[in-house]
């Protein structure tokens, strides 16, 4: 199924490269995302990310990594973790001078462990966004928010992020 994903990306890449050119748009990273909402039965996960950005006229297409742990790691024999790849397609938008936001909406490889006997990977259809601050004209710090509708679990997160884009 990862294969599956893999490929499909890489040929929509390709696809798009030849119609339009399609250069690096920059490297994504979440730092310390919070998974508050998902106490129910597993308690709260700590998490981070990173992704790569290609950029196409006003196209945008994001690789993402994504991964949460129960923060008390050395306290639980078999801690409740998930990990998510996912291939989304999004657009930035500039709300000031300094200030930008994104959307993106994409597929993803969702495998998920309860910590107990529940081991599952599923088809999962993420939504990432973030509102940046750019520090400089290279980089920006912001708050993402991310949710992953998938068949075992929804997934909410929130977090720190930053932005690096190279210069042009």
């Amino acid at each position: 199924m990862r294969a599956l994903f893999i490929i499909l990306f890489v040929g929509c890449l390709g696809v798009q490269a030849q119609e339009d050119k399609l250069r690096y748009h920059g490297f994504y990273a979440e730092a310390l995302s919070l998974h508050p909402f998902n106490t129910d039965d597993y308690g709260a996960l700590v998490g981070f990310g990173f992704g790569v950005s290609f950029k196409s006229q006003k196209h945008i297409f994001r690789t993402y990594l994504t991964a949460a742990i129960y923060p008390l790691i050395f306290l639980a024999e078999n801690p409740p973790h998930y990990e998510e790849l996912a291939f989304l397609y999004g657009r930035e938008y500039k709300l000031s001078e300094r200030i930008s936001g994104d959307v993106f909406l994409g597929a993803a490889y969702f495998n998920f462990n309860n910590g107990w006997d529940k081991k599952t990977t599923s088809l999962g259809f993420p939504i990432h966004t973030s509102i940046r601050y750019a520090l400089m004209n290279e980089v920006s710090l912001g708050i993402m928010y991310g949710f992953n509708a998938n068949a075992n679990k929804p997934v909410h997160r929130i977090g720190l992020s930053f932005y690096w884009k190279p210069k042009k």
